[in-house]
Formats: C-alpha cells, structure tokens, sequence
C-alpha cells in the first residue's frame, strides 16, 4: 500500500474519539492495510504458521492503537519497543506483549499481593523523587495524589500460563489537560509482577514514563 494512503488513514484515525468508534474505524479498513498497521509495529500477525481471522486483526489493531504502542522504525519507537521488550524477558522466558493479550480479567482477586516493602524495593532509586526519605511520606508523592484523584482507572488482569507472572494493565487520565498529547482519553500501561509480589516493572507511554 501507498505509504502516503497509509499516512491519511492514520491521521482519520487520529481524529476518531472513543474505544468504539476506534473499533468501528478498524473494522471498516482490509486485511492488507491491519497487516501493514500492525507489522509496523512489530506485532505478528500469524498464529502457528496460519494468518488470524480479520476479527482477531481487528482486537490486536485495537488493543495496540489503545496501548499507543509506537512504529519501529522512528528511532524514539525503537526505543520504546526495546524497553518493552527487555520488560517482558524475564527468568522465566518471554512473556506476552498486553497488545496481543485479549483474556483480560477484571477479577481484583487476582492481583498478586504486592506489599509496601515489594514497593519500596522497586521504586527507591528510581528517580529523585522516589528516595528513601521521600517513601517515609509516600502520601506526598505524585503517583499517590494521582491515584487518590482517582486518575488510574480501569485495572485488568491476566494470569501468564505456565509462568509465576500477572500482567496488570491500567489507564491513567492526563492531570494538565483533558486530552493526551495524541488526543486520547487516556495514557493505557501496565505493570509486570510476579505473583509473590515481586515487582518486575512497569510501562506508560506517558511523558513521566
């Protein structure tokens, strides 16, 4: 396809506010044009050597275009796409890539019981903010306010089969402005955590990382 067709559609889509309209725009375009989307974006799109029926091209362009996971060809992409991927490697092998997870739970019971210390263990050094005197008063951190505000919204889970790991993935609500800076709603991540509570990371596509 034309890369400049492709482009125009991307731009149309880019106006489309709204999960179901993002589904309905999806749903309109051919298999060619979903497989170039998402190829883009290092997505594949072949299950056990056979190609996926349109539908489920449809929740993978879906779920990559709520995720806003970036092209692997723009250089910040690539980054972005890099630390993903090192995110999912862990000692236990590949996990899957939430774009590509469509089982999500909303079954809070799920969620690994992820402790203060469990906590403290991944933030302390992370940033400025997040050093060991700054944890004694955790109320006073942005992502506690954020949380308290009701910013993060929409939690779902997913148990990785055969591995000691749970996907958790959210939204979170811009705090300067109504919209983020790709017009979204929202910015959508998610976090890694083993299901002692152990956490292996986490991942927003939002300034704040």
């Amino acid at each position: 396809m034309n890369i400049s067709i492709v482009i125009v559609l991307e731009m149309e889509l880019s106006k489309e506010p709204g999960d179901q309209k993002n589904r309905e725009y999806f749903k309109r375009q051919k298999l060619p044009w979903l497989r170039s989307y998402l190829l883009q974006r290092g997505i594949q799109i072949s299950s056990d050597g056979k190609n996926k029926r349109k539908a489920e091209v449809v929740d993978l362009a879906v779920n990559a275009h709520e995720m806003k996971l970036a092209k692997v060809c723009d250089g910040e992409s690539e980054d972005m796409n890099t630390l993903i991927a090192e995110l999912l490697t862990t000692d236990e092998g590949l996990l899957p890539n939430p774009v590509l997870v469509l089982n999500w739970s909303r079954n809070l019971s799920l969620f690994p019981e992820v402790t203060f210390p469990d906590i403290c263990n991944y933030l302390l050094g992370k940033a400025d903010e997040y050093s060991a005197e700054n944890l004694k008063s955790f109320k006073s951190l942005t992502g506690y306010r954020l949380f308290k505000d009701g910013h993060v919204m929409d939690l779902k889970t997913h148990e990785v089969p055969d591995k000691s790991y749970v996907l958790i993935k959210f939204c979170v609500q811009p705090t300067e402005r109504s919209k983020t800076g790709e017009g979204k709603d929202t910015y959508n991540g998610f976090v890694v955590v083993k299901v002692d509570g152990t956490i292996r990371g986490a991942f927003c596509p939002c300034q704040g990382g």
